[in-house]
This record gives structure tokens, C-alpha cells and sequence, in this order.
């Protein structure tokens, strides 16, 4: 789950005067990294070039203008703003059937990716309870597509164990 308080201290950051700034944004920024998606990457990139010098940095610091600096540290900051917050099980909730667990899992033929939910208490939508992502080796890349779907979900159902442990529902263990 990701600290709501070091998010808050991420949305408040002040802007960025100079390179060491940026490096302790990012750094702040770092530890929800697994939380992002994949855009951040490409948005830190973007601050590169400040703390590289090839581009000056502008007088009220970056995050309050317009410049493409300024929008790649606003871009960051709701990132962490919206990071997936991990919630926790309600075991009693699944085993009685009131709050059904979920499994979704993907694989894209390079990698694979899913997620273990569990509904929320007025039914309208999911809280996340595990995320799993795994890169594949060359000769599983070369797996029919239905096969990497079932890896897929094998994968994420490994992990969910893992992370959860095992849920009796009624008679059956999942």
C-alpha cells in the first residue's frame, strides 16, 4: 500500500530550482515506482534534460509553469496522487460469498501481468488486492497464445498464494 502521507508530501513538493531538486523528487518519487505506470519512466526522462544542463531551468522552478518540465513534474505528482493502493482481504467477506474475489491476468506475448480483487462492500467496484507482473524468456515468447494465457494466469494465482496464502471458500481451497 502506498503511504499516504509521503504521497501528500509528494503533491506538496515545491518546485524545482536545481538539479538537486530533481534529484529529490525523484528519489521521493521512487518508492511508489511500483505503484505507476509505465508513463513515469518516460515523464522522470523528461527531467533528465534539467539535470543534465541542456535545458535551463525557469526562474519560479519547474511545476508551476507551462513549460514541458513543469507538466512532467505535475504528470508525476498525480501518478502518485492515483497510485493503486493495495487494500486488505476480507476473508470472512469471501468465504461467505458477500464480497466475491476476482482473478485477472494477461500475457502479451513478451511479458505478463494481472491482479487478484476482491469487491467492494456495495458491490460497485474492486479493491485491489495483489498485482503481479513477470518479463517472459525467449522460448516461452515463442508459446501458442492460449498457453501464455494459461501461464498467465497460473503465474498470478502463484502469486496470489504467495502474498495471501491460501483461502479456504467453503470446502475448497483456492
Amino acid at each position: 500500500r502506498s503511504d499516504e502521507e509521503k504521497v501528500k508530501a509528494i503533491m506538496e513538493f515545491p518546485p524545482l530550482k536545481e538539479k538537486q531538486h530533481i534529484q529529490q523528487f525523484l528519489g521521493c518519487t521512487n518508492f511508489l515506482r511500483w505503484y505507476l505506470p509505465p508513463a513515469y519512466g518516460y515523464v522522470a526522462k523528461r527531467l533528465g534534460e534539467y539535470q543534465k544542463g541542456v535545458l535551463p531551468f525557469p526562474p519560479a522552478g519547474l511545476g508551476p509553469g507551462d513549460t514541458d518540465g513543469d507538466k512532467a513534474v505535475r504528470a508525476i505528482k498525480l501518478m502518485a496522487k492515483h497510485s493503486i493502493e493495495l487494500a486488505v482481504l476480507d476473508e470472512a467477506a469471501a468465504i461467505s460469498g458477500e464480497r466475491p474475489l476476482e482473478q485477472v491476468a494477461d500475457c502479451c506475448g513478451f511479458a505478463l501481468g494481472g491482479t487478484a480483487l476482491q469487491m467492494k462492500p456495495d458491490l460497485t467496484g474492486f479493491n485491489v488486492l495483489v498485482t503481479h507482473s513477470k518479463g517472459l524468456l525467449p522460448a516461452q515468447q515463442a508459446w501458442p497464445p492460449l498457453t501464455l494465457e494459461g501461464y498467465a494466469q497460473l503465474e498470478v494465482r502463484r502469486a496470489v498464494k504467495k502474498a495471501l496464502g491460501p483461502i479456504q471458500i467453503g470446502r475448497a481451497h483456492v
